[in-house]
């Protein structure tokens, strides 16, 4: 992944957007855990893929 602070961002963060696919025949399940700075977090940070399905998630980038 590659952040970049668009020109007109007054925020203290940006974000990009991926998408996780589960191939499996079964639903897939994921959770996300931030380390103590919580330089990077996730959107949503747990959840559920299912079976043959894909979800988008979104990663945040706030640098301290």
């Amino acid at each position: 992944m590659k952040f970049t602070f668009a020109d007109d961002n007054i925020e203290m963060f940006t974000s990009e957007k991926i998408k996780i696919t589960n191939n499996g025949n079964g639903p897939g399940k994921f959770k996300f855990m931030a380390g103590e700075k919580k330089i990077f977090s996730v959107k949503p940070e747990e959840g559920e893929v299912k079976a043959n399905s894909n979800l988008e998630l979104e990663v945040f980038y706030k640098p301290s």
